[in-house]
């Protein structure tokens, strides 16, 4: 008689263990199947495709947003004020000529600005002050007396260009608008260094749609050569702005 094959016995568990742990994976897979296929009705796939649907309205509301408000910032109307370069004229009116254009591809409607015009000593800080905040506080008669023009019109078309010049008023004895002449005086202290002129204003808009807008401005002149205190140009500078309204 022959003993049995201890390997083909061991072949014959190996086999068997083998086949056990295949029944139960796809048992497994099978309660994953049924589990997956009861709660994936038609109810939660519409509910599924609403909620894809409803983030796809959403994406695109967003983006059609963003080109509508680069739309209405490239077709709006926008004030801009260049300042002409000029030296005092003897014995002329004090004034500033400005150049002032919608730079926009619409029109700007009812525009109506301020702006101050007066020379300074060279130690003296800039007043950014409107005119109507400087007759609150009271102009001592020691103070420079600012020269002062309000600008109004109804309408800049596009690119054409309008020359403001008018600035040469200053409120005089008895509220009476008398000019001031620049004399020798002050241009030989303007041409030592000893005076800086500034111009600072507002220029309130409205575009197309009826938007309000502003631009507000600042510059400084000095004679040839001369300076003023940092201190002075930086707050001149930072005076420069604009509104961010669409």
């Amino acid at each position: 008689m022959q003993s049995p094959k201890v390997g083909s016995k061991n072949q014959c568990g190996e086999e068997g263990q083998t086949n056990t742990q295949n029944h139960a994976e796809d048992t497994k897979i099978m309660s994953y199947a049924r589990a997956f296929c009861s709660w994936w009705n038609p109810n939660r796939i519409m509910a599924l495709f609403t909620v894809v649907i409803a983030g796809v309205a959403t994406i695109q509301a967003c983006i059609y947003s963003s080109q509508l408000n680069e739309m209405r910032i490239d077709q709006r109307a926008w004030l801009g004020v260049k300042f002409v370069p000029t030296q005092p004229a003897v014995d002329s009116p004090f004034t500033w000529p400005l150049i002032i254009t919608n730079t926009g591809k619409t029109p700007a409607k009812n525009i109506r600005a301020m702006v101050i015009i007066r020379y300074l000593p060279v130690e003296s800080p800039i007043d950014l002050r409107t005119i109507e905040e400087m007759r609150a506080a009271g102009i001592k008669q020691t103070d420079t007396t600012p020269l002062w023009m309000r600008f109004e019109t109804g309408v800049l078309f596009p690119n054409d260009p309008t020359t403001v010049s008018q600035f040469t008023y200053a409120q005089g004895a008895a509220n009476k608008p008398q000019k001031d002449i620049w004399d020798s005086t002050l241009q030989d202290r303007y041409a030592k260094g000893q005076l800086y002129i500034e111009m600072n204003g507002r220029f309130d808009y409205d575009d197309a749609a009826g938007n309000p807008h502003w631009t507000q401005i600042c510059n400084i002149a000095t004679s040839p050569g001369q300076v003023i205190p940092l201190e002075t140009s930086k707050a001149c500078v930072a005076n420069n702005n604009i509104d961010d309204n669409k």
